[in-house]
């Protein structure tokens, strides 16, 4: 039995919560907050205690790990905190709004012996999990292109999301998800072309984008998506992988704006060149446990979506993750070790200029995109970190590949 305190008690922290009550070898410790308003419902509902002394819990030898859903800029300090208290580390997604502090936990988790794990949900997702596995078994061939989009209206589950430079906006606490999903699967990339529009609603964060990746081997993948939608739009995701020998094709959609709403679609098709096309119906347990799990080819069966089929999912994967680590605990960030060999990629994050304060006030004003030919180095990324730059944190070291990189306008 792993006992775990949740800190933080907003939307994630309570998503989180209530996931533990469904794994049978974990067990909730606490809640943490600093203001009782969310902690102590939070506390409530789940039948535990709520506390606003953060010290006190990592001082406490009794509670293991530490599940870290707070504000995005505390994710340093707090996981250097635990860590060094010896604690576990999980942490919710982005790692950090600055290629610094990324650096920093990066290396902080390759020098610890604690499990400290990124909390990238596609990754434990049986979809995306099954088009993995089927590109790198080599099943559609030598891969040729990929494509991913996620698309909502603006979220109203918290406040946070006006503040982009609390959340980095959609284009690092939303399209994460895609840029690591795609090189799971096609791998490091070498050149990114970025370009995204800037939404008043988050204070002038990078709220639409599209991205293009390119890989060693020739391929290339599309980012597309953000958090503009209009507001009957419901949640949307997509993922495409097309190779020589066939094209595998995941759409997922909410029955509303919100990606827990059921009633929507859930459909994974596979596109061989020999054969026709067929609707993959997966073995959530084979493949959540075993990574390979045997498909159902099902031509006419409904496709499954909502909120039952997405927790079923995480919850299985949960409990393989669990049992691996009281076994091993050889997980080291977001399953990390296993899957930088994978990927060789921890985060992706593209950082964008924010326009200028004169007066208390924001400017907006619309620059020209920025082209260069050469590679940018740590340090020019530092001190040039208002001009559009794509943060690489590999699975050695921090690198920033530039060679083909246009800065996105404002």
């Amino acid at each position: 039995m792993v006992r775990v305190a949740i800190l933080g008690a907003g939307f994630m922290g309570g998503v989180h919560g209530r996931a533990y009550t469904k794994v049978p070898d974990a067990e909730i410790a606490v809640i943490y907050s600093p203001s009782p308003d969310r902690g102590q419902p939070l506390a409530e509902e789940l039948g535990v205690r709520w506390t606003d002394d953060l010290g006190a819990i990592l001082a406490d030898a009794s509670i293991e790990a530490v599940d870290i859903c707070l504000p995005t800029l505390q994710h340093r300090p707090v996981t250097e905190e635990a860590i060094a208290a010896g604690k576990h580390v999980l942490l919710e997604k982005p790692i950090a709004m600055t290629l610094e502090d990324a650096e920093a936990l990066v290396t902080l988790a390759d020098d610890s012996d604690r499990v400290v794990m990124m909390a990238h949900v596609l990754r434990f997702w049986p979809e995306y999990v099954e088009i993995a596995r089927q590109a790198h078994a080599g099943d559609l061939g030598r891969l040729r292109s990929g494509f991913a989009s996620r698309r909502q209206p603006f979220p109203a589950w918290s406040k946070l999301f006006s503040r982009s430079d609390l959340t980095g906006g959609a284009v690092i606490d939303m399209m994460i998800h895609d840029f690591d999903a795609l090189n799971w699967v096609f791998g490091r990339p070498v050149a990114v072309t970025a370009r995204g529009e800037q939404n008043s609603r988050s204070n002038g964060g990078f709220d639409q984008v599209q991205v293009l990746i390119d890989y060693p081997t020739g391929a290339s993948a599309l980012v597309d998506g953000g958090m503009t939608m209009p507001e009957s739009y419901p949640f949307s995701s997509r993922l495409e992988v097309l190779g020589e020998d066939a094209a595998v094709e995941y759409t997922f959609r909410a029955g509303g704006r919100s990606v827990e709403m059921g009633g929507g679609i859930n459909e994974l098709v596979l596109y061989p060149n020999a054969g026709d096309p067929a609707v993959l119906e997966l073995d959530v347990d084979a493949i959540l446990h075993d990574g390979a799990g045997p498909l159902h080819r099902d031509r006419g069966g409904e496709a499954r979506a909502g909120r039952d089929h997405v927790e079923r999912g995480l919850l299985l994967r949960g409990r393989a993750v669990v049992e691996r680590q009281l076994r091993g605990r050889d997980l080291v960030f977001g399953a990390l070790r296993e899957q930088a060999a994978e990927s060789e990629l921890h985060v992706v994050a593209l950082l964008g200029r924010r326009g200028d304060r004169r007066r208390g006030r924001a400017r907006r004003e619309r620059a020209q995109p920025v082209e260069t030919e050469r590679a940018v180095d740590l340090a020019d990324v530092r001190r040039a970190v208002r001009e559009v730059a794509v943060v690489v944190v590999g699975a050695e070291d921090l690198q920033v590949h530039a060679g083909d990189v246009h800065g996105a306008p404002d």
